[in-house]
């Protein structure tokens, strides 16, 4: 309640760099970002083309004070009976899904969890592809070799689940076109 007074309160006062700074960080931390695109002052407009006005963000939408604070950078994926940890930050770098689902509703600003209905074997490696593919491409080979062993149709079956998967994630060209080299290689291994 405090906080939320004070804010109304420099707004009132005309205190505009304090205004700017609270916005260009808010918006930054709301967009998952480390750094500002540019500068504080077009992140400032930024947050005032998104959330219209100030007081509305303070008192109606809720989004400030609370996402003047960076959350949580951890996102358990919770895939039938297995939990995966993910960099909320890699995601939404590199997952044009993600990016949307943790960045698009401020009330989805806090979440920590996300359910997916994906094959967990599936899941396990699209999540390493996005942070680290050379893990991703160990997992492949030792899940091709001790659960399909000779059987190309399963391994077939598993690469095209796979790929399925990182299209639906929207991958930057470039990085999913690494991707399915490394998915083709290990399946031609």
């Amino acid at each position: 309640y405090l906080s939320k007074k004070t804010l109304l309160l420099a707004e009132y006062l005309g205190i505009h760099g304090f205004l700017i700074t609270v916005k260009a960080t808010t918006m930054k931390n709301v967009s998952r970002r480390d750094d500002y695109l540019s500068d504080e002052i077009s992140e400032a407009s930024q947050f005032d083309v998104r959330f219209g006005s100030f007081r509305s963000a303070v008192i109606e939408q809720n989004i400030l004070p609370t996402c003047f604070f960076p959350p949580s950078d951890d996102l358990a994926i919770r895939v039938s009976d297995r939990v995966f940890h993910a960099s909320k930050s890699i995601l939404v770098d590199k997952s044009g899904y993600f990016g949307r689902l943790l960045t698009s509703d401020p009330t989805d600003y806090w979440r920590e969890e996300y359910v997916s209905g994906e094959n967990p074997d599936v899941m396990e490696v699209a999540l390493q592809m996005l942070s680290s593919p050379n893990s991703a491409f160990t997992t492949m080979t030792e899940k091709f070799h001790s659960v399909s062993g000779k059987n190309v149709k399963f391994r077939h079956f598993y690469v095209q689940a796979i790929l399925t998967w990182l299209d639906k994630l929207q991958l930057p060209l470039d990085f999913r076109d690494n991707c399915v080299q490394t998915i083709t290689h290990t399946f031609n291994a």
